[in-house]
């Protein structure tokens, strides 16, 4: 990646001022192949990477899991990722530029300001004609390029009066508009056959001419706001904030959305009353209430129930005439997503500001939360994007914050920071039932929606234990091994259960600083509790059931009566009942992690000299993550209704730098 980067400002006249900013980068990305991490976990290491007695491999011997007894859905993994060359080229320029002028002595100014985006992107992506084993290989070798180029644009005006007078009420009054215009076009073409022993040779042009394809299409968004603020001061004592949006987007059926907002802040330190203690430097009480909108998610789309016309097409003379098929085409009526937050706070300050502060507790209520729902259809069950429900999001933040010095030569700051989270859905839209299936795991509905329960919330089998004798498998299909389910109904079928949630509701931080002289040290520590994560790479045994076990369930394996209450025998995790999603692969994803270690020293510009100033460091980003989940990582995102779910998540990086800071 290489990216530039310039800014300007300049005075034209006593009361005009222009400027302009621009980013130019260009990144070349070699994409990975996620399918060979999966193909790494699942496969048994009992066959070769490479095996001279693989005849049938070409044009490199690679070593086949056929040759061992395994089964077509196992691929060697090295081979996977061997031959994949996925090259993607991205361009991107991001200029910026503005006008102001100020009239009535400043007091009023008009500013307006357009901002771009623009975007080129190149994918390439090869696989050549190779054979591993069992179907594993490509008979003719397939090139597919795709040419994209994202183009965002943003013009804002704004017109706002400050004014002081009495010299004690000061205030502002601002009004302006915003236009939002995105196009997302893409060019896509395939050809197979074509040859690749050179980056030369890979066009589309020299493929097969009767295997080539095109396709494009077009995403674009178009965005209008306007919007007014006031905002009052007394005295840096009373704080008043007001302001009211129109929001449209043409992502929505209904575009038009109206968002206001109050503010309220009491200084209340600076209060006569509050002159006499000494205990408290600073004190500020807050409130606001507000709406804001959300449309950063996917426009509305529609499922269309049928056979496209160009898949019936037929011969009528010496002519191809396209078909029309029976299509039901499903549209939902969107509109936008709205976050209504309540928030009381505090900001304080004492022990002569060395400790400082924040306490908030905020409600935050997201209306209209736009995410697919399944829907009944004459073709089966399909999804389809809509407003589907509330979610309600409750808690309190608190910060503290401590700065001090020891001697003339040594400084040090301590903070701390702490976030709960109560998520819960609110309503469900256009269902009786209050429920919202999300993803299906193994052919058993996963996450769900639920009034009175998290979003995306686990459901499965509730595990009481493991059967660990015959006498206590009598009256079930169960065997000595199994996963013992909770059947408080006693129909002879396990019960389904909620079993947690993806949403943490504690997360936090520590930073710590010290500095000695021209030495410097910063520590920054994170984690978050309370959330599950549902660890679907150990429920791939359903397809490949002589696949690889982790080492965790090897060693603590259930081998005879009394061996462990916990985990499963080898024979009956095969077993299909016992790979539904179920307590034992819902897991916990608390973690604590140390994200960024830093230590520097300076070299300070001497006077009167050229030398320049000079600070070199060492910096160490997630170095070490502790946690207790039998996973690569605990970060697993996912839509709203469907995170939370693991299937060989890639782990976080650990990074690595030196560096220097030079100032002449």
């Amino acid at each position: 990646r290489l990216n530039i980067r310039g800014k300007g400002e300049f005075q034209l006249f006593k009361s005009v001022k222009a400027g302009f900013s621009a980013v130019i980068s260009n990144y070349e990305h070699n994409k990975p192949n996620n399918n060979s991490f999966y193909q790494a976990y699942v496969n048994p290491s009992i066959y070769n990477v490479y095996d001279d007695n693989n005849t049938a491999a070409y044009p490199v011997k690679f070593g086949a899991p056929q040759s061992v007894g395994l089964s077509n859905s196992y691929g060697n993994p090295y081979a996977v990722a061997y031959y994949q060359d996925d090259l993607e080229n991205g361009y991107q320029v991001i200029p910026s530029m503005f006008l102001e002028i100020g009239f009535l002595e400043d007091k009023l100014k008009l500013k307006t300001q357009y901002n771009l985006d623009l975007k080129f992107i190149t994918d390439r992506n090869y696989t050549p004609e190779y054979f591993v084993g069992g179907s594993q290989g490509l008979n003719a070798s397939r090139l597919v390029k795709r040419f994209t180029e994202e183009t965002k644009q943003i013009w804002d005006n704004t017109l706002t009066y400050t004014d002081v007078f009495n010299k004690k009420h000061n205030y502002s009054l601002m009004v302006g508009n915003s236009i939002r215009h995105e196009t997302y076009p893409w060019l896509e073409g395939s050809a197979t056959s074509v040859p690749g022993s050179v980056d030369s040779e890979k066009y589309l042009h020299n493929g097969s001419a009767t295997n080539r394809n095109s396709n494009d299409e077009n995403d674009i968004y178009n965005g209008l706001s306007f919007f007014f603020r006031g905002t009052y001061n007394y005295s840096n004592k009373y704080l008043a904030t007001i302001t009211m949006r129109a929001d449209g987007s043409s992502k929505f059926q209904e575009h038009w959305g109206f968002f206001p907002s109050l503010g309220f802040g009491w200084v209340m330190s600076s209060e006569d009353f509050m002159m006499e203690q000494q205990v408290l430097n600073y004190l500020k009480l807050r409130a606001s209430w507000g709406k804001l909108g959300n449309d950063n998610v996917p426009a509305n789309s529609s499922y269309i129930i049928g056979t496209p016309g160009i898949s019936s097409s037929g011969v009528f003379g010496d002519n191809l005439v396209d078909g029309v098929g029976a299509q039901t085409v499903l549209r939902n009526y969107m509109k936008w997503e709205t976050v209504t937050e309540f928030d009381l706070g505090a900001d304080f300050g004492l022990l002569e500001d060395r400790l400082s502060g924040s306490i908030d507790f905020y409600r935050r209520e997201t209306a209209d939360v736009v995410f697919s729902a399944p829907i009944a259809s004459g073709g089966g069950t399909a999804e389809l994007l809509g407003n589907n429900g509330t979610v309600r999001n409750m808690g309190f933040e608190f910060s503290l914050n401590w700065n001090d010095k020891i001697g003339d030569d040594i400084n040090y700051t301590a903070g701390l920071n702490l976030s709960t989270i109560n998520n819960k859905v609110t309503k469900v839209s256009g269902r009786a039932d209050g429920i919202v299936p999300g993803t299906s795991v193994n052919s058993m509905t996963a996450t769900y929606a639920i009034v009175g329960k998290p979003i995306g919330s686990f459901y499965g089998y509730d595990v009481l234990g493991i059967y660990q004798t015959v006498q206590e498998t009598k009256g079930t299909t169960a065997e000595p091994g199994d996963f013992k389910y909770r059947d408080d109904d006693g129909d002879g079928n396990p019960d389904i259960v909620y079993l947690g949630s993806p949403t943490p509701k504690l997360i936090g931080g520590i930073d710590l600083g010290i500095g000695y002289k021209r030495w410097d040290f910063a520590l920054s520590l994170q984690g978050q509790w309370g959330n599950k994560i549902l660890n679907q790479k150990r429920m791939n045994r359903k397809d490949t059931p002589d696949g690889n076990y982790d080492y965790d369930f090897y060693q603590n394996r259930w081998t005879g009566s009394g061996s462990t209450n916990e985990y499963p025998s080898a024979k009956a995790y095969n077993k299909d009942i016992n790979q539904k999603p179920n307590s034992f692969y819902v897991e916990d994803g608390s973690y604590f992690r140390i994200q960024n270690v830093q230590v520097g020293y300076t070299i300070p510009k001497a006077k009167d000299s050229w030398f320049p100033q000079i600070r070199v460091y060492a910096l160490a980003q997630r170095p070490l993550t502790v946690f207790g989940y039998n996973g690569f990582t605990t970060e697993v995102s996912g839509a709203p209704n469907s995170t939370g779910i693991d299937n060989t998540v890639y782990p976080m990086q650990a990074v690595y730098s030196l560096g220097a800071k030079i100032v002449f």
